[in-house]
């Protein structure tokens, strides 16, 4: 069994400012981190309860000294075990001024994949889901073709639109980008790809992994077996 932490360093890698232990009694993993403008640290991962399997896990820590900000969510702990009693991970997050916005995958078998995209919007302050966004705070994408597991694996925001970058797997992998109203996570109406989506497929395992919004452009990184991005219908955003 894993544990979850967080730790401060000093920029030359000299020297741990502080560290701290976030896990609990089962597997725990932390894997995205980021920063507020008023000195909080953002965490997201899954932790495994006793109820539901393993979940989403967010937390919020005083970028000081490591120690939890307990008006978040309580005792500065979400634990998002909704909706899936099986495994459920958070695996990216980014931050607005008043919204934390987390993506990964739920077990969820409402369609043919076993895993599913959820994205969700949670009050920044206090950790509450933010309910006007998609339904009941989350938006998910589920392959219906296909028996096979789709993930969300980075996030990327600017003022008025959330892309999620990620895969379906219906033939190995397929990449795959979504982009959402930041407000009501409606899927984008307008000229991004199609019906709001680009989607990139070579015949083999394709996958975005990592995404970054840069004024009119996105930049995303993943792997293929041939030549990805020139598969890709339209990634201007």
């Amino acid at each position: 069994q894993g544990d979850a932490f967080v730790a401060c360093l000093a920029l030359d890698g000299t020297a741990i400012r502080w560290s701290t232990f976030l896990g609990g009694t089962g597997s725990d993993l932390a894997t995205a981190v980021t920063a507020d403008m008023s000195g909080n640290i953002f965490v997201a991962g899954s932790a495994s309860t006793t109820l539901n399997g393993i979940g989403w896990n967010i937390q919020k820590i005083s970028a000081s000294d490591g120690s939890l900000v307990t008006a978040f969510s309580g005792d500065g702990i979400l634990n998002d075990t909704n909706p899936s009693a099986v495994t459920d991970e958070a695996l990216a997050l980014a931050l607005n001024g008043t919204a934390i916005f987390v993506t990964g995958y739920d077990g969820v078998q409402g369609g043919a994949s076993p895993q599913q995209w959820r994205t969700q919007k949670y009050n920044i302050t206090t950790g509450a889901t933010t309910t006007a966004f998609g339904v009941n705070g989350a938006v998910t994408f589920n392959n219906t073709t296909t028996a096979d597991n789709d993930q969300a694996k980075a996030i990327a925001i600017n003022s008025t639109d959330v892309y999620v970058a990620g895969f379906d797997d219906d033939d190995a992998g397929r990449a795959r980008i979504y982009k959402y109203d930041i407000v009501t996570g409606a899927t984008s109406t307008d000229s991004f790809g199609r019906a709001g989506t680009v989607m990139s497929e070579d015949g083999g395992d394709d996958r975005f992994n990592a995404i970054f919004l840069n004024g009119n452009y996105l930049y995303v990184g993943g792997y293929g077996s041939g030549l990805v991005l020139f598969r890709m219908r339209d990634h201007n955003a």
